[in-house]
């Protein structure tokens, strides 16, 4: 609620070093110095002195902090307390993810919370995993089930994790290795590996680089975002599925990858996300861990 230009001053002001502001706000240097400058010229004050140390506040500034920290703590708490009407104007909290992202562990989770907040009504909205983060950012989903990628530290999205899996090998029921329920890297050479492509998910970022430092002939594919990772065992390629996998398939066998690796699945919200968001994440935390 605050004028943008306050709101990077407070964080100047909080860090001491224009250098570490620029960073916290994914700002580059050059560019928050001249809001500074600029606001101290509208404002007519110096509200910072610059050093080669960093910056140290005026009197003015002080002031300026000081009463724009409380509006903007005010401001936080007014938008709490309309976000808490939810629970009495029943609230509709929009649910996001690819069919399979959401199916990993969102059936408990939605059970436990529709039975604590009865009065809020869950909205489900499924689109390509590659299409969540921006729709989350834009305020057209409330919170989705997403694995952490750079979309989402681009968008400045709240990631929290609710569950980790182990990385599982997807095959055809007539595959070699589809009578072994775990397989080793060793087991992978001549194989080809279809993972998604460099830079979608730290997850599979992860598995392709030990899969690519391994001594072995393993050739890797990219993923197509159209089509879902078990549909590649029919051209008798394996690929990279969480386990345990939500969906049972009479023609693919699943085995475990005998590796240290994990894939880790979060559930993403704004940073000003609503009460319901926040209840919804806290109960994916409580509901996992229980189980």
């Amino acid at each position: 609620m605050l004028d943008r230009r306050i709101e990077l001053f407070l964080t100047v002001a909080e860090t001491g070093s224009m250098s570490a502001a620029s960073k916290q706000l994914y700002m580059a240097q050059p560019t928050l110095s001249q809001q500074m400058s600029a606001l101290e010229k509208d404002l007519d004050v110096t509200l910072l002195e610059r050093g080669s140390r960093g910056v140290s506040l005026t009197p003015a500034g002080q002031v300026l902090y000081e009463d724009a920290k409380r509006i903007s703590e005010q401001a936080a708490g007014t938008l709490e307390r309309m976000r808490d009407l939810d629970r009495h104007t029943g609230a509709v909290l929009r649910i996001g993810g690819s069919m399979n992202q959401r199916e990993l562990f969102m059936p408990e989770v939605i059970s436990a919370f529709s039975q604590t907040y009865p009065d809020t009504e869950l909205a489900f909205i499924t689109m390509p995993a590659q299409d969540i983060p921006r729709a989350v950012a834009e305020g057209r989903i409330d919170v989705a089930t997403h694995w952490l990628s750079a979309s989402v530290r681009e968008l400045k999205l709240q990631w929290d994790v609710v569950a980790t899996f182990d990385v599982g090998i997807c095959m055809s029921s007539s595959h070699r290795l589809a009578e072994q329920d775990s397989v080793a890297l060793a087991d992978l050479d001549g194989e080809t590996l279809v993972v998604n492509p460099y830079g979608h998910y730290d997850a599979s970022d992860a598995i392709r680089n030990e899969v690519a430092s391994s001594p072995y002939s393993i050739t890797l594919v990219d993923a197509s975002d159209d089509e879902p990772m078990e549909s590649y065992t029919l051209g008798r390629a394996l690929s990279i599925i969480p386990i345990p996998y939500p969906f049972e398939r009479p023609h693919i066998h699943i085995a475990r990858l005998d590796t240290e690796l994990k894939i880790p699945v979060g559930l993403i919200t704004a940073q000003n996300r609503s009460l319901a968001a926040k209840r919804f994440v806290s109960m994916a935390k409580s509901t996992l861990k229980e189980a």
